[in-house]
């Protein structure tokens, strides 16, 4: 069964294995057939796409809605405690190693995701509007970017969903000429607006490829709302309007993370997205790495799982330091700075 043929099934992940739209179990373990490289919870290695619950936080999530008016203090004390509950599973799991940055989310190995005053416009997890189709952190290079994202609900009772769309899937929807395109260093990656930056250096990196196709397929860095080509480059943005045609020619996954609900899977094999906030929705979010001795080296920092952002970022910039433009105002082939 591959995911193109099960036409946006509906995964509603609940404490009690509930997937209406297929029933029961064999609903999960058919998602995780779907994706060839899925592996199970207990895999050493990440897998491409996976579903499971944790009841510890599914009970948390059933405390929050019978305490409404609980005050910050108690919300607080709740979230630390759900916070090791889903740091033990992903342990218990082998899903490793957990990490993130000082000026993303306040430096939480586990993230809140949730809607702030003052912020409802953002592109972001801090926003009310629907997210787009993205890949996380695209700034990156390879080595220093999250190899797999996991999400689980706390609380979402307006049950707003995530939705995710494999990347071998958009590939079956372009022609070879557009795929080309895309896999040559044609594009720009601003800096997400949830980095906490001072804004005085552009991180923006230029003349990178979207799609990289490798031995185990497709991958993939883009967000609709601020990949764009190169300035001048008309066959590069071509190529982008094809690919945001193939996303929506393409059948996504929605999931509706309830309570205990969790979802992990490939930052570069699947583009994801959300729809808009309406009301309450808390969701916690853990970036993974298969291997930190990258991103530990430019840090300077022999262990740990916290990294200056601003010294990854330039650590970045210097890996690419000259790449290839295509920009016609530069000529074909011929090498450019990326900052």
């Amino acid at each position: 069964m591959s995911i193109a043929d099960q036409k946006a099934v509906t995964i509603e992940a609940t404490g009690a294995h509930h997937y209406p739209s297929m029933g029961g179990v064999r609903a999960a373990e058919a998602w995780k057939r779907a994706s060839t490289d899925a592996g199970g919870p207990d895999s050493s290695e990440l897998p491409d796409f996976n579903v499971w619950n944790i009841d510890a936080v599914r009970s948390a999530g059933g405390w929050l809605d019978r305490h409404t008016d609980a005050d910050v203090h108690e919300v607080g004390e709740l979230s630390d405690e759900i916070d090791i509950d889903i740091e033990y599973d992903l342990e218990d799991r082998n899903l490793r190693e957990p990490f993130t940055f000082a000026q993303q989310c306040d430096g939480d190995r586990v993230q809140n995701l949730i809607p702030r005053q003052g912020m409802e416009l953002q592109n972001g997890n801090s926003g009310r509007v629907a997210l787009g189709w993205h890949s996380d952190d695209s700034v990156l290079e390879e080595s220093y970017r999250a190899d797999n994202l996991v999400l689980v609900g706390v609380d979402n009772p307006h049950r707003v969903p995530t939705q995710l769309v494999p990347v071998k899937e958009i590939v079956r929807h372009l022609d070879a000429a557009d795929v080309k395109s895309l896999s040559e260093p044609r594009y720009e990656f601003p800096c997400p607006e949830s980095f906490a930056l001072d804004g005085a250096r552009d991180y923006t990196v230029r003349g990178e490829v979207v799609l990289r196709e490798a031995s185990d397929g497709w991958h993939i860095r883009f967000a609709t709302y601020s990949t764009k080509p190169v300035p001048g480059d008309r066959k590069g943005e071509l190529a982008l309007r094809a690919l945001t045609h193939a996303i929506a020619n393409t059948e996504p996954v929605e999931i509706v993370l309830l309570p205990g609900s969790a979802v992990t899977f490939s930052n570069s094999k699947y583009l994801h997205s959300r729809g808009s906030v309406t009301g309450r929705r808390w969701i916690k979010r853990v970036y993974l790495k298969r291997d930190l001795s990258a991103i530990r080296a430019a840090a300077q920092l022999p262990k740990g799982w916290l990294f200056d952002l601003e010294v990854i970022l330039e650590a970045s910039l210097a890996s690419r330091s000259y790449n290839v433009s295509l920009d016609p105002r530069i000529g074909s082939g011929q090498t450019s700075r990326s900052a």
